[in-house]
């Protein structure tokens, strides 16, 4: 009886979570920390209200991907 093969961990939806809960935050400092820029100032509001999205899905993706494997686990 061989144990199952691990799935490989990009294909969690808790790792995914993460990363993308990641991005948006580096995301969101990043548009923090370059506001000196007129050009493309009038942008920043929208692009961190699409960064602040994307940390909630983040971590929603995260939240579920917990919840799956509790489930699965019977926890």
């Amino acid at each position: 009886p061989d144990a199952p093969m691990a799935k490989p961990m990009s294909s969690s939806k808790t790792m995914q979570g993460a990363g993308i809960v990641g991005v948006a935050t580096v995301g969101g400092q990043i548009v923090d920390q370059t506001q000196e820029l007129a050009a493309v100032a009038e942008a920043f509001p929208y692009l961190k209200l699409v960064l602040g999205i994307a940390a909630a899905v983040g971590i929603g993706l995260i939240v579920y991907g917990r919840l799956r494997i509790a489930r699965d686990e019977g926890v």
